[in-house]
């Protein structure tokens, strides 16, 4: 399995909604660092994998389309759209290749990683 999709619970309220993003019992991650990515438009999408962490990335301001392989050199690729108002999150699992792109002028992205960043075990096309 390359990634999952998790559904976000939303809370409504008279005074607008609470968006929860992550739950402990989710496929058993524990996150140990949680930062926000914010990206431009003109950024260019290029494919990274990483070898031991899992990753969970959720939309919070924009809209991303994001696609994963198991080996970006070929065409059998699967794709996804995620935006601010998405009920889903996206979990990536360790050796999966993945790339995203902003489809709108700026992209806020909430991502969770089980564990802290370690330069060594991200690869990059």
């Amino acid at each position: 399995m390359l990634f999952r999709l998790l559904s976000v619970p939303i809370v409504s309220k008279k005074d607008g909604c609470i968006f929860k993003s992550y739950i402990q019992c989710d496929d058993h991650f524990s996150p140990s660092e949680i930062y926000i990515n914010h990206i431009h438009t003109s950024s260019p999408s290029y494919w990274r994998s990483h070898t031991k962490a899992s990753l969970s990335i959720q939309v919070l301001s924009g809209a991303a389309s994001f696609s994963f392989s198991r080996h970006p050199d070929t065409s059998t690729v699967s794709s996804i759209l995620l935006n601010e108002l998405s009920s889903w999150r996206v979990l990536i699992y360790p050796n999966t290749w993945f790339s995203f792109r902003s489809l709108s002028p700026q992209l806020m992205l909430l991502c969770l990683s089980d564990i802290f960043h370690d330069p060594s075990e991200v690869l990059s096309l």
